[in-house]
């Protein structure tokens, strides 16, 4: 998807484009019944979840650097997450690194998707990142897997009562991280698109909820 982060992102610069692209995006609908949770009464999750300070607008690598809200965001306190699909990080482990000195920001957290590290194989590369820590869920299969790296700072714990690996179907990894006023808790899920035991994903998802 060129509109996000990832290892095949793309400088996108012109407005039209970027609306144009957004609205091609599919629209996510809740599934799970909103009678269960006291603050949704509607559908629309973007306009019944409590009241956040958070800021998930896609950005191309100009306009994200061009950002003053970005800029002035930017503190020792602030926590800021990234998502990327690396499409195997062995592979691509130099893209990811140049996006990320591209962007020049101290992400918090680094969700990776598609890692392709597999179970009991060992790393060949040195993928490590200078001031974070590698945290990683392998796939059973050739695709899939999925990792955090996390700063080094951050106090965290491993949550593996939320992470998951489903042969052939799903891969997740879950931590807890520890800050001032309340835990936060992050997770990437990688769900195989040839799968086709979606009952198992789903009943995940919502128990994990």
């Amino acid at each position: 998807m060129e509109l996000s982060f990832n290892s095949n992102t793309k400088c996108i610069c012109s407005t039209n484009i970027s609306k144009s692209k957004l609205s091609l995006l599919p629209r996510l609908e809740i599934t799970e019944s909103t009678s269960k949770i006291p603050f949704l009464s509607h559908v629309d999750a973007d306009q019944n979840l409590p009241a956040l300070n958070l800021n998930f607008t896609y950005y191309s690598v100009h306009p994200f650097l061009s950002d003053n809200e970005i800029k002035n965001a930017i503190t020792t306190d602030t926590f800021s997450m990234l998502h990327c699909n690396t499409r195997s990080i062995s592979a691509n482990f130099d893209t990811l690194n140049q996006l990320l000195c591209d962007l020049n920001h101290p992400f918090s957290v680094i969700g990776l998707s598609e890692t392709k590290l597999k179970v009991d194989e060992e790393v060949l590369l040195n993928i490590n990142l200078r001031g974070y820590k590698f945290l990683s869920n392998p796939t059973l299969t050739n695709a899939g897997g999925v990792g955090f790296y996390r700063r080094n700072n951050l106090n965290f714990t491993l949550r593996e009562d939320l992470s998951s690996l489903k042969r052939l179907d799903f891969e997740s990894l879950w931590i807890e991280i520890q800050m001032k006023d309340k835990n936060l808790i992050c997770g990437v899920i990688y769900r195989h698109p040839n799968s086709s035991n979606s009952d198992d994903f789903i009943t995940y998802l919502n128990s994990t909820i």
